[in-house]
């Protein structure tokens, strides 16, 4: 990492956190960490994430989520603000939602 030419930029992309091996460029601000936290939705997000959902063909004949607080705040308990769970959830559970 040290011998990487000027303006060149390398991501990570891992499921862990870095190895220690890396706690150099951490302390000396030469690498940036983005947690799970940093990159999850927040209530408020996934609220405007829902909304914004197009209807998806309806699995479940009759059953259409309402984007309403309760149905907002269970989806996110449930993906924990992950929004490729938000987005999988909302097609399969109503095809959609609705405002």
């Amino acid at each position: 990492m040290d011998t990487l030419p000027q303006g060149i930029r390398v991501v990570f992309v891992s499921r862990h956190e870095p190895p220690e091996a890396f706690a150099r460029l951490r302390a000396n601000n030469k690498m940036s960490f983005l947690g799970w936290n940093d990159i999850r939705f927040t209530i408020n997000e996934t609220g405007e994430l829902i909304k914004a959902q197009k209807p998806a063909p309806n699995l479940f004949r009759g059953s259409k989520l309402k984007a309403k607080g309760a149905d907002i705040a269970q989806l996110h308990k449930n993906t924990d603000g992950w929004a490729a769970g938000l987005v999988l959830l909302t097609g399969v559970m109503g095809g959609g939602v609705s405002g």
